[in-house]
């Protein structure tokens, strides 16, 4: 099932007037009570990763909650100008298994959770940690409208936000020392990935990442083309022979934020 398929069965229940309640999570969507009930998996995980997930929680549930103010969490910054550019060659320094690293580093995951973690594939384990802050939105319809909405957060969700925030702390000092000579030096960040434009500052960028305890892969880029749109910054350049591409900031829609504003917007179309 797709997701127009998945609104078009919530459009059934409504034309058929019973009550019937949506919840939307993570990885699932389910429409409940109502004439038709129905229940999708967006994306198919393994068991590994919903292992991972499991020992992750059990791990961190002995400790006290850190207390992290997750708004002011930042996933990118970019120092990329007014103007598009190219460059012929870049570099980058890329954080290994980077959250998993800093939550072993803290204590709050064990050895055996990390080796088990690091089996995993890169957005397998990004996801097993991220559902640290799963949460789940409940939408309860009576008539076909809208007239409650609940939402349920994970109590350990700042276990997650204490990693992004030590990452993005950790990237911002990478960032300095690249600018320490050249402000024009440093390029981008993307999440734990630093990019910068000459190779004389890696060498001190990977000192400090060691006195950290993080771990690293140094990258060599080409063809580098920054391209200035109205909102975004369109990113391209070349690891090998594959190319990358990035937007800053990046607006990446998923399933479950379209299902949600879908929802949202049903009475008002109802209104009018």
């Amino acid at each position: 099932m797709d997701k127009n398929e998945f609104q078009s069965l919530i459009n059934v229940n409504r034309r058929s007037g019973k009550p019937f309640r949506v919840t939307l999570t993570n990885y699932t969507q389910r429409i409940s009570g109502g004439l038709l009930d129905a229940k999708e998996l967006n994306e198919t995980k393994s068991k590994k990763f919903f292992l991972a997930s499991a020992m992750i929680k059990k791990d961190v549930s002995r400790f006290e909650v850190p207390v992290i103010d997750s708004a002011h969490n930042i996933y990118f910054e970019q120092n990329l100008g007014k103007e598009s550019f190219f460059i012929d060659e870049i570099f980058g320094v890329d954080l290994s298994n980077a959250y998993a690293t800093i939550l072993k580093n803290a204590g709050y995951i064990t050895a055996k959770t990390y080796r088990y973690i690091s089996t995993l594939e890169k957005l397998d384990r990004l996801g097993a940690i991220g559902m640290l802050a799963s949460n789940k939105k409940h939408f309860d319809f009576v008539n076909g409208e809208i007239v409650n909405v609940e939402e349920e957060k994970s109590p350990l969700s700042n276990f997650f936000f204490y990693a992004v925030q030590k990452t993005r702390e950790i990237m911002a000092q990478a960032q300095t020392i690249a600018q320490e000579d050249n402000a024009e030096n440093y390029l981008f960040t993307w999440v734990d990935c630093i990019y910068i434009r000459e190779a004389e500052k890696l060498k001190d960028i990977f000192t400090f990442l060691k006195s950290q305890g993080l771990k690293y892969k140094e990258k060599n880029y080409t063809q580098f083309l920054a391209e200035r749109g109205e909102k975004t910054i369109k990113v391209t350049f070349y690891e090998d022979e594959n190319i990358k591409n990035f937007h800053l900031p990046l607006p990446k829609s998923r399933v479950k934020k379209a299902i949600e504003e879908y929802i949202l917007n049903l009475n008002k179309k109802t209104k009018k």
